[in-house]
């Protein structure tokens, strides 16, 4: 996606919503997000406890309760509005949120089978949907042993509730590996052996911990690598709080290795909890393994970019073309910012670009890090800074890709601001002057530039415009992107009373699923 910010453009009792830099399409003055919550009534044993066990036993803050909150929230919003499309690219977008919900839910929900959505979702997005390990496979045999699944559950609370209340050593003493045994599911056994390994990690009990995270990490190999990874990061650190430095460096280092492979699966597995944490627990003088920097090799350098990795990719491929030995962590700093914006997480997105400038070691990337940069600022409402920063980029003489990018983003700025005569020419400068030059998000300025000329009562151009955006997007695979001009064109038909064009549009975003 090209941005973050959310383009209200106004044309005579319309709204438009430019571009596809929007992460889903607002059919409806009414936000999802905004419905209020309905909690599921647990089962009479159960009240809710949400702890980021491991984040307390690394040291670091604890993911947003309300970002998890929210998560479910929306994610069953979408499925109700039958936007099924969003909704997978949701959970595809946020999988360490997606375990978290498959968890709680498998401890806490009183019903299980309205969970298959939620499982079906994750599973494809770690590529397991036909696995006897899948999550939709665990919901319903949990679903079919009610008296296990009680004492389970009991179990879990207990554990959840000592981590909570700062009871380390009392969490250590209750057995939920056993309580889980009778389930015979491998995710709950898993995050059973987490609990045990985190609740020593609290308790300053490192060698205890190292023991019960290899038995999760045992567990987790074949079955679930994305859980894999994540155990394996938290063994490296148990391992190096026993004294155990090399074996803490042979785990990390396989951690990271498998963490970069998660990216090359058929649906690149795209996780920033993972990535902070392999960064955060980096070893002093230990260097990202070869493996890292061959999978983004391989990516960015194949014949096609996965969709969620190519806002970063004329960073990457500028610090892979300048250099002979390419700077990893500012690689890996440039994809963590992309991926944060792509969340909606713009503060955080905003400081690992800022890193991934000091980290990089290559003049051609800088560019392209500061356009990315400007994104962010617009999105956290620092246009002021955000036009300054593009002005300076879109000033320069040569015409080269990275002006041209940055005259037609601060075109999609001045739209938003109301200035739309102004916005359209910048928007023509960036993707006329030299209609050969390409970059990541070419086709959301060509969609911004359609509706400017809508919004300008040129209808001949900007349907031009916008179809053209959505042949470059149907070739992408941007399904969101895709759906944004759809709606876009529905509501603009509506408004001209083209009532068969308008019926037209919204059969396709019924066909997308958005």
């Amino acid at each position: 996606m090209r941005t973050i910010h959310f383009l209200a453009l106004l044309v005579p009792a319309i709204a438009l919503h430019a571009g596809c830099s929007h992460y889903f399409p607002q059919k409806t003055t009414s936000d999802p997000l905004k419905k209020p919550h309905v909690v599921e009534k647990p089962l009479p044993t159960a009240t809710k406890v949400l702890v980021d066990g491991p984040a307390l036993a690394l040291g670091q803050p604890e993911q947003d309760i309300a970002a998890k909150r929210q998560f479910v929230d929306r994610f069953q919003a979408l499925i109700k509005e039958n936007r099924f499309g969003a909704a997978r690219l949701y959970v595809q977008r946020h999988p360490d949120l997606a375990l978290d919900a498959l968890r709680d839910a498998a401890a806490e929900s009183a019903d299980l089978k309205s969970q298959g959505s939620l499982a079906q979702a994750y599973d494809e997005c770690c590529s397991a949907t036909n696995s006897a390990y899948s999550w939709q496979v665990c919901m319903q045999t949990l679903a079919a042993r009610p008296d296990a699944l009680k004492n389970y559950r009991e179990t879990r609370m207990r554990v959840m509730l000592c981590l909570r209340n700062g009871q380390f050593a009392e969490a250590m003493q209750i057995d939920l590996v056993r309580a889980t045994q009778p389930l015979g599911q491998v995710h709950l056994m898993i995050e059973a052996y987490q609990l045990a390994g985190v609740s020593c990690m609290l308790a300053d009990q490192p060698a205890g911990a190292a023991a019960a995270f290899q038995q999760a990490a045992a567990q987790a190999r074949d079955s679930a690598p994305h859980q894999s990874a994540h155990v394996m990061l938290l063994l490296s650190e148990a391992q190096r709080r026993s004294g155990d430095n090399s074996g803490a460096v042979q785990t990390w280092t396989a951690a990271t290795t498998l963490i970069s492979n998660l990216l090359t699966l058929p649906k690149p597995l795209i996780d920033p909890t993972l990535w902070d944490r392999a960064v955060y627990l980096q070893p002093v003088g230990v260097d990202f393994p070869p493996q890292v920097l061959q999978n983004f090799t391989q990516l960015y350098r194949g014949p096609s970019v996965p969709l969620d990795l190519q806002p970063a990719m004329n960073i990457v491929q500028a610090q892979l073309d300048g250099s002979d030995k390419p700077s990893v962590p500012a690689i890996i700093a440039a994809c963590l910012g992309t991926w944060r914006l792509n969340r909606h997480e713009a503060q955080q997105g905003l400081l690992l670009l800022k890193r991934a400038e000091a980290l990089g070691t290559v003049e051609a990337a800088t560019g392209w890090t500061r356009l990315t940069q400007a994104k962010a600022l617009t999105a956290l409402g620092q246009t002021s800074t955000s036009t300054a920063l593009l002005i300076q980029l879109a000033g320069a003489k040569d015409n080269s890709p990275v002006s041209l990018a940055a005259a037609a983003e601060l075109g999609s700025l001045k739209l938003h601001e109301g200035m739309t005569q102004q916005g359209l020419s910048l928007l023509r400068r960036g993707l006329t002057a030299q209609p050969e030059v390409q970059w990541p998000n070419r086709a959301a300025a060509e969609a911004d530039l359609g509706l400017a000329y809508l919004m300008l009562g040129d209808e001949k151009n900007g349907m031009n415009w916008l179809e053209r955006a959505q042949g470059h997007f149907r070739a992408q695979q941007d399904v969101e992107a895709l759906a944004q001009t759809y709606w876009n064109q529905s509501k603009y038909f509506e408004h001209a009373k083209n009532k068969e064009r308008m019926a037209s549009c919204e059969q396709e975003l019924r066909t997308l699923q958005f």
